[in-house]
């Protein structure tokens, strides 16, 4: 061979050289580009499955608060929409006899004696329907007919069922026949007492599209069912309120066990942590009852093989 085709020889594979260098180089290339690409999609399918991980329990949390908001709207307004019927049905009754007897309600406008209904058309009571709710319908109720007081339980125990109804039976008869001693065995037999109104007061708060009066009405409301103004002197409210801070500032043990005691007054309640402090607090020994510790003795041998006296080691 000639040295001129030697050297094209050389020449033609240095440029597949070259040119194979080049592929691998853009084969290299593009494998890492599809690498990146493939780990940029995976990261971005986990962020995007993450977040809608955060929006899906974000959503459950949403529709969990409004099914409560409207179970709480949806049970309040059956217990507005019973009141309501109740009282139109007496409004009704009361126009009824108005328009039968027209002169006895002009005797009535006059100051004469108020007349009574016969019986009242309530519908009995169901749970879960809010008890107290319902006697709060059924006062009503009976002062718009003008019921003696004295009438009031008899008229109220027909329409009593369930738990109700149990109070009632658990009672003594002569109790049985007094309203309110009824009206008080029901609330305690659905455990509600003056400490359901305190707690309510304390925790109650502004919901959503209430009013600022409507807030005031029921703050109102609690308050004075809670401290009864009507049976208490303003000395026992004041205790009611010395009683409640006294338990708020004790220790959580001190106020559980004086709580389980049920103080009435707060001078009962200080009296109760005392007793719990002294029976939790460390017992000083008597002199009589320490242990005397009398001091050792040993004996040392002496040179000559004596016993020397015994001395006292403390």
């Amino acid at each position: 061979m000639t040295y001129g085709c030697l050297i094209g020889q050389l020449r033609t594979k240095t440029v597949l050289a070259v040119w194979l260098q080049r592929s691998l180089k853009e084969l290299a290339l593009q494998t890492a580009i599809q690498e990146w690409s493939r780990a940029a999609q995976a990261e971005e399918e986990v962020q995007v499955t993450g977040d809608i991980r955060t929006v899906e329990t974000l959503l459950r949390q949403f529709i969990a608060v409004q099914e409560d908001k409207d179970q709480r709207l949806e049970q309040r307004f059956k217990s507005l929409q019973h009141q309501f019927a109740q009282l139109q049905g007496q409004v009704n009754l009361v126009q009824q006899s108005q328009s039968s007897n027209p002169d006895e309600s002009v005797e009535r406008s006059r100051g004469a004696s108020a007349r009574t209904w016969e019986y009242p058309r309530l519908m009995p009571f169901q749970e879960p329907e809010d008890i107290e709710h319902y006697l709060s319908t059924f006062e009503r109720v009976a002062t718009v007919c003008d019921w003696p007081r004295a009438d009031w339980a008899i008229r109220l125990v027909p329409l009593l069922t369930g738990g109700a109804r149990a109070a009632f039976l658990a009672m003594p008869v002569e109790e049985s026949l007094i309203y309110d001693s009824l009206k008080a065995a029901i609330l305690e037999k659905y455990e509600i007492s003056t400490e359901t109104y305190r707690v309510r007061f304390r925790s109650l708060e502004w919901e959503e599209g209430q009013s600022p009066k409507e807030l005031l009405t029921l703050l109102k409301e609690l308050c004075t069912k809670w401290l009864q103004p009507q049976k208490h002197s303003i000395d026992q409210i004041i205790d009611f309120i010395l009683l409640e801070q006294l338990l708020q500032v004790f220790d959580i043990k001190i106020r559980t066990w004086v709580e389980e005691h049920r103080p009435k007054t707060s001078k009962e309640a200080a009296e109760l942590a005392e007793v719990f402090l002294a029976a939790h607090r460390p017992r000083n020994l008597r002199k009589e009852d320490k242990v005397i510790q009398r001091p050792r003795t040993t004996a040392k041998p002496t040179v000559a093989g004596k016993i020397r006296q015994p001395v006292a080691v403390c």
